[in-house]
Order: C-alpha cells, then structure tokens, then sequence
C-alpha cells in the first residue's frame, strides 16, 4: 500500500540521510487526548453496566469491573509511555496536512511503500502493528463493547488464572484500539499507523528531539532501500520551481545516481501558495 508521509524540509533531509522515520511517543502528539478518551470511554462503558444484567455472575462482574478499571487507571499513568506510532495518510495533497506538518509552507509529503516499512518494524521490534484510523464514535464504542464482552464471557467461568489472563487480554486490547482512535473532525485525513509497543521501559532505542513545548521521545523505524520511497510531492511554497530544482540536487548527491536515473518522482502540490 503507497500512502503519504508529510514532513518539513529537517525531516526529509533527516529521512534521507538517516534511512529511517521516526514512530512519537503517543503521548506527544497534537491528538493525544484521543487515546484519553479511548480510555474515558471503556471506563463509562463498564462503569454503566447493571451488574443485575450479570446475574448469576453479579460478583464476578464487579469483580471484574474493579480490575478493569484499576488496568485502564495503569494504562494512563504508565503504559502509554511506550506507545509510539507514525503516520500516514491516504491523501497525499491534502491542506490540512500541510498545515498542520508542514508550516511556513515548508513542507513534502513522501509517498511510501507502507508494506516494507512495516516489514522493516516488525524485525527490529517485538509487537508491531498497522492500523487505519477510526474517527466513527459509534464505531469506536462497538470496537469497545466487543471486547468487553468477549473478555468478560471469558472471565466469568474461568479459573483464577484465566481470570487474570482475560485482564490483561482486555488491557492489551484497549491499549491497541486507544493507539488508533481519531476526533471525527480529522476524518478527511484518512489516517493509518505503524504503532510499535515496546514491553520495557526504559528503552535504550527510545531517542528525544526538541519539541515546541516539551523534549519528544521517539524512535526509529528504518527504511531499508531508500528506492521504497516512491514519490516526493513539494508542498505550497512560493518558489515551486526553486524548491524541485533543490530536491533533485539533493537526491543525486545522496543516492549518487543522476537524477534521470532515480526512481523516485517529484511532483508539485496543486494547491496554491498563501504567503
């Protein structure tokens, strides 16, 4: 699958240079409450539930509701500092995007073969996963509700270790469906993720850049063959024609081939410059 990576001028050289992407701790992105509210809503979901629903389970489900809750408390505090994700998007010259990564009409959007950069995740780290974007509510809470339901069937006639072994089941779970949540106002994005999950904390792959507000904890994913990148589209800038003939200068030197030999396309957004 060939999806879109937005990234200022600093990332595609870094990129490039580096042959890696880097996966943000999910904590630091802009959309970070949204794996709050992930949490949030499986808390109303269980926290509503007639336990009378449950009979003849009723102290088994509070049981199980107590547990639940305590994890999903675990999963804010803790086990979210090692969550991190990249992003991608389905549309590749979308002005949202552009500004929202890309500002002071600073910006590229890389077309990548998504397939070999998860192949790449899934060699060098132990739980990797590539979902799409869910911006549906409703069918954030069908995700949630499933779940609950095949965790706690689960939980209900097993043994003091199937119980513990649904718990987690159920954290583990909820962890993955938070990592891909989305406010419907993004939709048009059309967003998918790489989500790595890493089991021990502190991570000596973990690195940190310099942030607007804050240090970023990241890590990166490498590339592999710099050729999986397939396309580069130059984004809103007021010196179109300046900036492709920069970017192919660039892609000579750094895959030292001429540029009439490289794979990789340019194109120019067609959305116009705003100064």
């Amino acid at each position: 699958m060939k999806l879109g990576h937005y990234t200022n001028t600093q990332g595609l050289l870094g990129i490039y240079q580096g042959k890696t992407l880097r996966a943000t701790n999910i904590k630091f992105l802009n959309d970070e409450h949204e794996f709050i509210h992930a949490l949030e809503l499986i808390k109303r979901l269980i926290t509503e539930t007639d336990e009378n629903k449950a009979t003849p389970y009723v102290d088994a489900f509070n049981e199980f509701r107590e547990r639940t809750l305590s994890k999903i408390t675990l999963l804010d505090q803790n086990t979210s500092e090692s969550i991190f994700t990249l992003s991608f998007s389905e549309k590749t010259d979308l002005l949202s995007q552009w500004r929202g990564y890309c500002p002071s009409n600073d910006g590229y959007c890389l077309v990548i073969e998504t397939d070999k950069i998860k192949e790449s995740a899934d060699h060098d780290f132990d739980e990797c996963y590539f979902f799409k974007c869910i911006y549906n509510n409703d069918e954030k809470e069908r995700h949630l509700k499933d779940i609950l339901n095949e965790c706690w069937a689960k939980y209900r006639k097993g043994s003091d270790k199937i119980k513990g072994e649904s718990v987690e089941e159920l954290r583990k779970k909820i962890l993955l469906l938070a990592s891909h949540f989305k406010h419907p106002a993004f939709k048009e994005e059309s967003e998918h993720r790489i989500v790595v999950l890493l089991n021990f904390m502190p991570d000596d792959r973990v690195k940190f850049r310099q942030g607007r507000f804050s240090i970023i904890p990241y890590i990166d994913i490498k590339i592999g063959d710099i050729e999986t990148i397939k396309k580069i589209i130059i984004g809103p800038t007021h010196r179109k024609d300046l900036a492709e003939r920069g970017l192919k200068s660039f892609l000579e030197t750094t895959i030292d081939l001429p540029y009439l030999l490289i794979e990789t396309e340019i194109e120019k957004s067609e959305i116009p410059y705003r100064s």
